[in-house]
C-alpha cells in the first residue's frame, strides 16, 4: 500500500513520463507539463538522433587528446580565463587543451 502511494504521488509531482521514465527526463528546471514533454521529445528522438551522431564519425578520424598539436600561448590564456571566473574546467578536467 505504501509503495503504491509513493506511486502515485511521483506521478502526479513529476508527470507521467518523467516518473516513468526518469532516464530521459530533462535535468532541469521548469513546469511539470514541460518536463513530460521534453522526456517524450527525448525518448521519441534517442535513437534517430545516435544514428546521425554515428554516421558522422563514421567519416571523421578520432585524435586522442594527447595527440593535438596545441598553441600553448591560446591554452595559457583558456586555463587563466577558467581560473579567474572560477571555472573547475581547468583547475580539474584540463579542458583548456581541448578548447585551444
Amino acid at each position: 500500500m505504501i509503495n503504491h502511494i509513493k506511486f502515485r504521488i511521483g506521478k502526479y509531482i513529476t508527470g507521467s513520463l518523467t516518473f516513468k521514465f526518469s532516464n530521459f527526463k530533462p535535468n532541469s528546471a521548469g513546469s511539470y507539463k514541460m518536463r513530460n514533454q521534453i522526456t517524450e521529445y527525448n525518448i521519441n528522438n534517442l535513437i534517430p538522433n545516435l544514428n546521425n551522431i554515428s554516421n558522422f564519425f563514421n567519416n571523421v578520424p578520432v585524435i586522442l587528446a594527447e595527440n593535438l598539436e596545441i598553441d600553448k600561448n591560446i591554452e595559457n590564456k583558456i586555463k587563466e580565463k577558467f581560473i579567474k571566473s572560477g571555472s573547475d574546467k581547468s583547475t580539474i578536467h584540463n579542458y583548456e587543451k581541448i578548447y585551444a
